[in-house]
């Protein structure tokens, strides 16, 4: 145990002793073989999952405009054998049940009333979809939205063995009005998700604001849909 320790002490003191350019090409090192290593077992577990279930076995819905929601159902009519989930907070308000009531498959639908933020729509559920075995999603969302959707859903569903069938809604907004800024934002905020199991929703400056759209979906929980599981706001792309 002692020589053990007096190793130990030793790689600290050689460490020291490296100059600053040494020590930040050494952890550059240390740091790319990590991420290499991470991408890698993410992408392994994606092509398993692919392989062991090729057709999508849910839909998830990104909670947003109404439009959104109307096209999306539309889209669920196409698969009546498999289970809807919409994320979002507010995502039992009128405009969407009464969406899903016209397309017929609102006895599909579950409400999933935590999500606030794009991140959170798949942090909420990635431990979920886990324990029912989902491993194949169609994931449907604005287009433009879509490019930051498949950041964050390949690391959080990605680190799960979950795989995602992007499917993009056309919207008013071009892909290119997305900001790369959001989607490097996002994706750190995944990734630091994987490693503290905080996402970082709570700095959110707009829930202090719009946190009266929770107790609006608790409200309606009433009407005899799912209850919210907490609080929160309207979800923001």
């Amino acid at each position: 145990m002692a020589k053990r320790v007096g190793n130990g002490v030793l790689r600290i003191k050689r460490w020291c002793q490296l100059s600053w350019r040494r020590r930040l090409i050494l952890s550059g090192i240390v740091g790319a073989g990590a991420t290499l290593s991470f991408a890698g077992l993410i992408a392994v577990r994606l092509a398993l999952a692919r392989q062991q279930n090729p057709e999508p076995q849910a839909i998830l819905i990104l909670d947003g405009p109404d439009y959104r929601v109307r096209q999306a159902a539309k889209f669920a009519q196409q698969y009546p054998d498999l289970p809807i989930w919409i994320s979002g907070n507010c995502s039992q308000r009128s405009g969407v049940r009464k969406a899903f009531a016209t397309a017929q498959v609102s006895t599909r639908v579950r409400y999933d009333l935590q999500a606030t933020d794009t991140v959170t729509h798949f942090t909420t559920l990635a431990n979920d979809f886990t324990a029912q075995e989902i491993r194949h999603v169609y994931v449907i969302t604005s287009d433009y939205h879509m490019a930051r959707v498949k950041t964050v859903a390949t690391l959080i569903f990605g680190s799960r063995g979950i795989a995602i069938a992007p499917v993009a809604q056309p919207s008013q907004y071009r892909p290119s009005d997305e900001s790369w800024l959001k989607v490097i934002r996002d994706g750190l905020r995944a990734l630091v998700w994987l490693v503290t199991g905080h996402s970082g929703a709570r700095f959110n400056p707009r829930l202090p604001a719009e946190a009266a759209c929770g107790l609006q979906a608790v409200r309606s929980s009433r009407d005899g849909f799912l209850s919210a599981r907490s609080p929160g706001v309207f979800p923001q792309d």
